[in-house]
């Protein structure tokens, strides 16, 4: 890339713009926060530009369900898609740009998939919201571009904070390297790493600034997006439509035919009582058990092909029928529920019990009794 950029003022002059170091760390820090469109969304994904939100800058990290924040993120942020991109930001004149911040990230990715709460998110976002001035539902209904009334505002921020959840539980999660220059060792490791995992897109973003009279400009680039990966994998939010047979397909390939039975005990269930399923879309496959509640589609029940079960409680209009339905699937012994407060999640493959598989049915026939007692409104789909 050239080391100036040259712009013709209205007046016909040259005004060339000469690329600056930036003078500390923090300031591109600040930078990515109040600009975060400056990740090139379009080059990520042509086909969907990715759209950002900022859920907090120094998001704390732990390492187990107990600690705090062992580690500071540089960056948490959201796509429209629910994704969440973690972002490190380094200059590249700190010699750390190189394979210890590869084994940061990796750190940081590997425990924010299985000990960042959906809970710790949201309430991130209440406090970078808060710091603005800003309500955070108004946010939100702004990134989402939702038209409707309130009831459509709310039922859309709802299907919004299930997309991240379902993130989080499929472990489909973005990962940015930012600086001013990415190195050659660092480029081949992102496009390496961006090429063989599939679950995890793994990007770096070259943000070089040019500085003239006046006038600052700051220019992009991605790194990461191979030929390879194009072909290997779609970009993170895009994928196929699964179906019956290509889930079970899926499934027996990644947990066993126990887990399909399993699958096929539930899928009997919801054909023949929740009156159907609705199959995912995205690179992970999942069944989806739907229900109408008050005239808006929910999710009753998810399962994907790593045997992760999430149960909506969220849904429910009586809190008294989510707790009691929370304390019957607490006790299926070994199904632990994670601390998320509407849409708890338990490991699948403790259903191939089939005393475990039959307090599970049983709580689930106990949802769907509550929710057609509650509104008289219920349809299954």
């Amino acid at each position: 890339m050239s080391s100036r950029i040259c712009l013709i003022r209205d007046n016909n002059s040259l005004q060339p713009l000469v690329n600056q170091k930036y003078e500390n760390e923090d300031l591109l820090q600040r930078l990515l926060a109040d600009f975060p469109e400056v990740l090139d969304g379009e080059e990520i994904d042509g086909r969907d530009p990715r759209r950002w939100l900022l859920v907090r800058r120094e998001m704390p990290l732990g390492d187990s369900a107990e600690s705090t924040g062992r580690w500071s993120l540089d960056h948490l942020l959201l796509d429209q898609e629910g994704i969440p991109t973690l972002i490190e930001v380094k200059r590249s004149t700190d010699r750390r740009l190189r394979r210890e911040v590869v084994g940061q990230m990796l750190d940081y990715a590997a425990n924010a998939v299985v000990y960042l709460p959906l809970t710790g998110i949201q309430a991130a976002l209440r406090e970078t919201c808060t710091a603005a001035g800003k309500v955070t539902d108004d946010v939100l209904v702004e990134f989402l571009g939702v038209d409707g009334d309130l009831s459509e505002r709310v039922a859309t921020i709802d299907a919004y904070w299930a997309k991240v959840q379902k993130n989080l539980t499929d472990r489909n999660v973005r990962l940015v390297f930012v600086a001013d220059e990415i190195p050659t060792e660092l480029r081949r490791i992102i496009e390496f790493l961006n090429e063989e995992m599939a679950q995890v897109e793994v990007l770096g973003v070259e943000i070089k600034q040019f500085v003239g009279a006046e006038l600052r400009t700051l220019v992009p680039r991605v790194i990461g997006r191979t030929e390879k990966s194009r072909i290997v994998k779609p970009p993170l939010g895009v994928g196929r439509r699964w179906d019956r047979d290509s889930f079970i397909s899926a499934l027996r390939e990644r947990s066993g035919q126990e887990l399909v039975m399993v699958a096929e005990r539930l899928l009997e269930w919801a054909e023949t009582k929740a009156q159907g399923v609705r199959w995912g879309s995205g690179k992970s496959p999942t069944l989806t058990v739907r229900v109408v509640v008050e005239g808006k589609d929910r999710m009753l029940l998810m399962l994907n092909t790593l045997g992760r079960t999430m149960v909506g409680l969220a849904i429910f209009p009586q809190p008294t029928a989510a707790e009691e339905l929370r304390s019957r699937l607490a006790k299926i012994n070994g199904f632990d529920l994670s601390e998320a407060v509407g849409w708890p999640e338990g490991d699948g493959r403790i259903l191939v019990d089939p005393q475990a598989m039959v307090q599970f049915m049983d709580a689930m026939e106990y949802a769907l009794s509550q929710l057609q007692s509650d509104t008289g409104k219920v349809n299954a789909r």
